[in-house]
């Protein structure tokens, strides 16, 4: 499922032209960037804390219950469908590089 997301972000080579500001994101967009945000918040409160488990349980569930069996099945419609240079396309993969690029951030204060 996190593969997902990496096997698109290379192809959206031009972030700063083809980024989505986040005012112009459709809705499910924003719900899934907020639920993110919620996690990321999640999982660095409990990395400060030294408690792991927790921090690999709720990035465990929001990759099973928000990505995978919601966003993600979505998404697959836009990108597969849509134009290279379409908004819906450039929405998607504009919050796949968030994601991508906040996943890294938070993992790498483990190490």
């Amino acid at each position: 499922m996190l593969s997902f997301l990496y096997f698109d972000v290379p192809v959206f080579l031009s972030w700063v032209v083809h980024a989505v500001p986040y005012d112009d994101l459709p809705s499910i967009d924003k719900y899934i960037l907020g639920r993110f945000s919620q996690v990321t918040a999640e999982m660095k409160n409990a990395f400060e804390n030294y408690q792991f488990f927790r921090a690999s349980q709720a990035l465990l569930k929001f990759a099973s219950n928000d990505l995978s069996s919601f966003y993600l099945d979505i998404s697959k419609d836009r990108l597969y469908i849509s134009a290279p240079d379409e908004a819906r396309r450039r929405s998607c993969q504009t919050v796949f590089k968030i994601m991508v690029e906040g996943l890294a951030k938070v993992n790498a204060r483990r190490s």
